[in-house]
């Protein structure tokens, strides 16, 4: 595994160098500056980017960050705002106890429940 990181390592340095090259022989437009500033951002925090290649405890992507924000943004668009703060509170908060009952894998249907019927 660690000449495999190393491999990676090396072909992201490759790709960086050929976007500098490729971006000093002929630089980004006032309208198409979205590929430099990325290449900009990837070059100046390379840790940050291939953080999940040296620790295992680092996910590769934020699908799981992605998804949960998905079920607040869906509901948001359904009712198109909430009435108050305290309204987006409670939804957040369901939302966090059946997301910690499903990642305890315990039933959901049991759960929800024994919380409504002892008042946790």
């Amino acid at each position: 595994m660690p000449e495999t990181v190393g491999e990676l390592d090396q072909r992201y340095d490759e790709i960086m160098a050929t976007a500098k090259s490729e971006y000093e022989y002929e630089p980004p437009s006032e309208y198409f500056k979205e590929g430099y500033n990325l290449y900009k951002r990837m070059a100046e925090e390379k840790e940050r980017y291939t953080l999940f290649l040296h620790n295992p405890a680092v996910e590769p992507d934020n699908n799981l960050a992605e998804r949960c924000a998905r079920k607040f943004k869906r509901k948001a668009a359904q009712v198109m705002c909430f009435r108050s703060q305290d309204g987006v509170d409670r939804f957040c908060e369901g939302l966090s106890i059946i997301q910690s009952i499903k990642a305890a894998g315990k039933n959901l249907y049991e759960s929800v429940t024994k919380r409504f019927n002892t008042g946790l």
